[in-house]
């Protein structure tokens, strides 16, 4: 991780699943602890991916309600 746990920080991943990659530079979009919600882009890394666009978004949902 570089920087702190903010908007525009930035994280180096190793990544292991089944994607055409080895590494990733990811940089955090959006963060609401609030609602729930994790927001990512990808800035780097090996991609071999040619067309796809690299922005995520994760909610979060509260199971134990």
């Amino acid at each position: 991780m570089l920087g702190n746990l903010e908007i525009g920080s930035l994280r180096e991943v190793d990544v292991r699943s089944g994607l055409p990659a080895t590494t990733s530079t990811e940089r955090l979009e959006l963060l609401d602890d609030d609602e729930h919600i994790l927001s990512i882009r990808i800035v780097g890394g090996d991609h071999r991916l040619k067309v796809w666009n690299p922005f995520f978004l994760f909610f979060f949902l509260d199971m134990h309600v």
